[in-house]
């Protein structure tokens, strides 16, 4: 699995960003200028704090998960925050190419 635990505070976070990413890819490369402060108005929070919940909650998902999917969805050790929501965001966008195709 590579999953965020639900309990996570940053899994809403990684939610909305991987469902923001999967409309405009883009945002998953322009994290600090754009989705940081967008998710932070959503939440009512700050842009540091959105980076650091959802770096918490990758680092959680990494430690927990099934190192052979992980390695399947990932070329690198451990993603960071922009690798993680880019690919996990492609990957359901794929699905759902598939879906509809």
């Amino acid at each position: 699995m590579v999953g965020v635990p639900a309990h996570i505070k940053g899994y809403p976070y990684v939610r909305r960003a991987i469902l923001m990413a999967m409309e405009k890819p883009e945002l998953a490369h322009a994290l600090t200028k754009a989705l940081y402060p967008a998710l932070a108005r959503q939440f009512g929070t700050t842009p540091s704090c959105v980076e650091r919940a959802i770096r918490s909650a990758v680092d959680a998902a990494w430690m927990r998960g099934d190192p052979e999917i992980q390695r399947s969805y990932f070329t690198v050790d451990k993603p960071s925050n922009g690798v993680f929501i880019a690919a996990m965001a492609e990957k359901l966008r794929a699905g759902c190419e598939n879906i509809v195709a």
